[in-house]
């Protein structure tokens, strides 16, 4: 099911390895980590609802991505524009945090 979702939602190839760990792109993710994605991140990044950079839309990212990964992760887990600290994943760690954003945001 979580392939399902990641597919249905990015517009980059996917592949699922073994049982821990999606493949997006160029990002590894883990299935955890795109399970709280799918709960949370994907409110508003798939369809850029409050102004949020859309998955799969380089231009969007522009300006965050000259920030640096670390300055979006800062954003992330303490708010930026409309998006509300922890960004709706009360669950999710820095490390999590890291994660959905490299694999969100297109490399640099």
């Amino acid at each position: 099911m979580t392939a399902f979702l990641i597919s249905s939602c990015s517009e980059e190839g996917q592949r699922v390895d073994g049982d821990q760990s999606v493949v997006a792109g160029s990002a590894e993710v883990s299935i955890a980590a795109m399970e709280k994605w799918s709960r949370s991140c994907i409110l508003c990044h798939v369809a850029g609802e409050g102004g949020a950079p859309r998955i799969g839309h380089p231009n969007d990212w522009t300006e965050r991505v000259e920030r640096g990964v670390d300055g979006m992760v800062r954003n992330a887990i303490g708010g930026f524009n409309n998006m509300p600290p922890l960004g709706y994943c009360m669950d999710c760690e820095e490390s999590d945090f890291l994660e959905l954003t490299r694999y969100m945001a297109p490399d640099k």
